[in-house]
């Protein structure tokens, strides 16, 4: 998710409910609006259908929170809108979801979270509160969006029907996906071989490395549930430029292209999902490596070149 700093600003003029409610609060741009209810507690309101609540309780939840700031944005005339994502829960991210998941046999719990967009970004006004999640939200499985105040039972009745259209994508990639099941230790990808299977990870965890001589290697980064391996293989047939091997006991979800390109014609949206998520990993991994790039750059132009 990207920080509420990056969505537009203008000055709040009296257009509708919420504009003057900021305004009786003596805020009077939207961005220090932002700042406001990001900054609000974060708990379940007491009428979510509510769209005052927010200000009648002072805190809110992804729903209320976003729902307030989305409005706001529709009365300013400003691109803010807001969105209902499908996530799959697990324990790396809410404490407690294993038990769920080991009693009922599951991958994941499909949960519902909201959140803003505007130009290509995503904005959660509830990451940094204590909102029970251990890290912020960064895939879906499925995204929408939604009228700032949608109703509790509307919501309810998308996800239902999200939901139906995920079992049956999912029982069309069941047929052609095999699953893999590596002991710790085990090396998944080699560094410069190359095939054209994508890796997810359904459980457990991974790491990257990459040799260095004499029998060591160092980390560049480690995989966990919902994460990808080999995606530039798959894509074009590119040599790993690292290597990949299990930290623990996995299991892996495993796609060669081919037959991915054999379901083009037949379920293209399956298809386009698929490719979209490559394509969110790959804008990650590129984010994380230009944020690196940064912090190496400051930490020489204050050494002056000197380690």
């Amino acid at each position: 998710m990207d920080n509420f700093t990056t969505l537009p600003d203008r000055a709040i003029s009296p257009s509708g409910v919420v504009s003057e409610a900021f305004l009786q609060l003596g805020i009077e741009r939207f961005s220090e609006a932002c700042r406001y209810v990001h900054q609000l507690s974060y708990g379940y309101n007491s009428d979510r259908d509510d769209l005052m609540i927010l200000f009648k309780e002072k805190m809110g939840s992804c729903t209320t929170k976003h729902a307030v700031i989305a409005s706001l944005a529709a009365e300013l005339d400003l691109p803010v809108g807001k969105s209902i994502g499908i996530y799959a829960m697990t324990e790396e991210i809410v404490a407690g979801t294993d038990r769920i998941v080991r009693k009922y046999a599951l991958p994941h719990v499909p949960m519902v979270h909201c959140f803003l967009v505007y130009a290509g970004s995503r904005v959660d006004l509830t990451e940094g509160n204590r909102n029970g999640k251990n890290r912020p939200l960064e895939d879906f499985l499925f995204t929408q969006s939604v009228e700032p105040n949608i109703s509790a039972k509307d919501e309810y009745l998308l996800y239902r029907q999200a939901l139906a259209e995920l079992l049956s994508s999912c029982k069309e990639l069941a047929g052609v996906v095999g699953c893999i099941c590596l002991k710790k230790g085990t090396v998944l990808l080699e560094e410069g071989h190359s095939d054209d299977t994508l890796y997810v990870v359904s459980s457990g965890s991974l790491e990257v490395f990459k040799p260095t001589g004499g029998g060591d290697a160092i980390t560049l980064q480690l995989l966990h549930t919902g994460d990808m391996a080999g995606i530039l293989g798959f894509v074009d047939g590119v040599p790993h430029s690292a290597g990949i091997r299990a930290l623990t006991r996995c299991e892996l979800i495993a796609l060669d292209r081919k037959t991915l390109e054999q379901l083009v014609k037949k379920h293209p949206e399956l298809v386009y999902q698929v490719m979209r998520s490559i394509v969110r990993t790959a804008h990650r991994i590129l984010g994380r490596m230009n944020a690196q790039f940064v912090e190496m750059s400051n930490y020489i132009s204050k050494q002056h070149g000197r380690y």
